[in-house]
């Protein structure tokens, strides 16, 4: 499977870089994981056709766009 490059928007961004350390490393590790297989781990909501799963345990929410056509997924929220 090809990978995926993970793009970030402003208000993402800003959430990552507030998070403690521990908790970056938590969402840089399931980035890497976004980029080989998005869809595995994660759910889809049909009404928003946005995608959402987890990092550190469920502790992070982290909801994205999947671009299959251009192999892009962008970050749109963690909380």
């Amino acid at each position: 499977m090809a990978r995926y490059f993970v793009r970030w928007v402003d208000v993402a961004e800003d959430a990552y870089r507030k998070l403690p350390r521990k908790q970056q490393r938590a969402v840089d590790k399931r980035m890497t994981q976004l980029a080989e297989n998005p869809k595995d781990g994660s759910g889809y909501d049909t009404k928003t056709d946005r995608w959402t799963t987890t990092a550190d345990n469920g502790n992070i929410m982290i909801v994205f766009l999947i671009h299959d056509r251009t192999l892009r997924i962008t970050i749109l929220r963690l909380f």
